[in-house]
């Protein structure tokens, strides 16, 4: 098997071919629910935002929003439930959506409760006076502080590029002589 191959609970990707597999049998998909696969699955548990799933399923078209929730709701019916019951790929509201990661026997792995976890180890072994900055409440609201702002900084960045992409496509109606409804307002 190529090292390039990808694995999630019963499922095998392969980037390169775009194929997937559960169980060992192929399973049917279309380009465009495979490339949002891909994506996720890059995203090794982060958030994907919706901008960056339809540039990776429309490159260089301008779609509704609608098309990727029906894109995402055929790649769910594809991968069916997990064994918990819960989707594969998860929510995020008004931003995205991601691919939890999973451990060989299915279980969620999240490395922030990991790290939680850890520094409130750490904190039983630091004087009193240190142990109110590892307290879970505040660890959970430093999580929430970063998450916020990874969040925002890849809206900005997405609203930049969707700028520039509009910008130079009046710029290139222009030089054409070509006028669209939305020149006019």
């Amino acid at each position: 098997m190529s090292s390039s191959r990808l694995s999630f609970g019963p499922f095998l990707y392969d980037p390169v071919t775009g194929s997937l597999w559960r169980d060992g049998k192929s399973v049917a998909t279309g380009p465009r629910p495979v490339a949002l696969l891909g994506l996720l699955l890059e995203a090794e548990g982060r958030v994907v935002t919706k901008a960056d799933l339809m540039e990776r399923a429309w490159p260089g078209l301008t779609v509704e929003e609608g098309n990727l929730t029906v894109q995402i709701a055929t790649l769910r019916k594809l991968l069916g439930a997990r064994p918990d019951g819960t989707e594969w790929i998860a929510t995020v509201p008004r931003v995205g959506y991601r691919l939890p990661r999973q451990d060989e026997s299915g279980q969620r792995l999240e490395l922030d409760e990991l790290s939680d976890l850890m520094m409130s180890k750490i904190a039983e072994l630091l004087p009193p006076e240190y142990q109110g900055y590892y307290a879970p409440d505040k660890l959970a609201e430093r999580k929430a502080e970063r998450e916020h702002a990874f969040v925002e900084k890849q809206a900005r960045r997405n609203a930049r590029k969707n700028a520039l992409k509009e910008g130079y496509a009046a710029s290139s109606r222009q030089k054409t002589g070509e006028t669209t409804d939305h020149d006019h307002e």
